[in-house]
């Protein structure tokens, strides 16, 4: 019923003609997690929307405030006068917003430009993963690749030949990035896994239960997110997307273990992190997919579809919550939303299939 509200919503949303009241499009700007991912494919689906879109370009290392600071000078750079500014996050990028809005914004000058942030699949609660993978690392004195190899061969839940598939799969992923880059395929790997050692430093519960009584939400702002959560495997997948798809699937058994709860068909993660945790200020969708799947330009990924309704359900909120979209299409998404306030029941979550 919740996922056939979505689809009449944003069926009758098309290119809007809106008039906006500044001079200039709203822009939105978006912020990628670890290792800096491209997500400069989403420019022509927002703008197809009626708003300009940027990727601020990933940093690669650094503290949370040193990305912060990198990232809020890549928007006041790029930000036009008389233009109001939206920002959409992935994963560790929303843990970067949070702090940049909640520090520099006044200080930067855009207190009054930038009007809100919706995060999506963005560990606000922290990753268990990282936890375990950190332990390991420290305990057993391994680096990231031996840790993450560790943990899946100690894992009691999985067979042997589950391990032996989830350590390949994740050199499949490895490989995948690596061959994004334009730079060596070595000298890229390398950086991925000092950026992905810097991010669980930052992003395990115990740092983000700190974060969290620092940083305050701003009342200028508006909050929103979109969750994710594993599910089993789609038939339609192609046979690369199931590839990384399983390593999600043995991730997200392991982060369900560690919070002591059972996966009965579905998972209460997206393979790094708890769903329920991804909530900031007003959920406004919950959709069953792996957390690279939906807004990473990665080869097979089959998160096209996905990306492409959340696009179009995050553009369609924010014409309703700030400039006079069809009343029609609000109800619809109001109706859709209400009572979405969390993904940890069944009857509350999205298909967006």
């Amino acid at each position: 019923m919740r996922s056939t509200l979505l689809l009449v919503a944003l069926s009758v949303f098309t290119l809007s003609t809106t008039l906006y009241a500044s001079s200039e499009k709203p822009i939105i700007f978006f912020i990628s997690g670890i290792a800096g991912s491209d997500f400069s494919t989403l420019d022509p689906l927002f703008k197809k929307k009626g708003f300009d879109f940027y990727f601020v370009p990933g940093m690669f290392g650094g503290t949370t405030d040193q990305r912060a600071k990198f990232t809020i000078q890549k928007i006041k750079n790029r930000l036009k006068p008389n233009q109001n500014c939206h920002i959409v996050a992935h994963s560790y990028g929303g843990l970067i917003a949070r702090y940049m809005i909640s520090k520099y914004l006044e200080q930067y000058q855009l207190n009054k430009k930038c009007l809100s942030l919706y995060t999506t699949a963005s560990p606000h609660g922290g990753s268990p993963l990282a936890d375990i993978i950190l332990k390991i690392m420290k305990e057993k004195k391994l680096d990231l690749d031996q840790a993450i190899a560790d943990m899946l061969i100690n894992e009691s839940s999985l067979s042997d030949v589950e391990k032996s598939k989830a350590i390949a799969r994740y050199q499949t992923l490895k490989s995948i990035a690596g061959k994004l880059s334009t730079k060596s395929f070595s000298k890229k790997v390398a950086k991925l896994k000092l950026d992905f050692v810097n991010g669980l430093n930052q992003a395990n519960t115990v740092e983000m239960k700190k974060f969290n009584k620092e940083i305050k939400d701003r009342d200028d702002v508006l909050y929103k997110s979109v969750a994710f959560y594993m599910g089993k495997e789609e038939k339609k997948m192609s046979f690369h997307h199931k590839k990384i798809h399983q390593l999600f699937y043995y991730l997200a058994s392991i982060v369900d273990k560690s919070l002591n709860k059972a996966s009965t068909g579905r998972f209460h993660s997206d393979g790094i992190a708890p769903t329920e945790t991804m909530k900031l200020g007003e959920l406004i969708g919950c959709f069953k997919t792996h957390h690279l799947s939906t807004f990473h330009n990665y080869p097979y990924n089959g998160g096209d579809a996905k990306r492409d309704t959340i696009v179009d359900l995050i553009a369609l909120d924010l014409k309703c919550s700030f400039y006079n979209e069809d009343q029609r299409k609000c109800r619809k998404l109001l109706e859709y939303k209400k009572g979405l306030n969390s993904c940890t029941s069944e009857q509350m979550v999205t298909k967006a299939n």
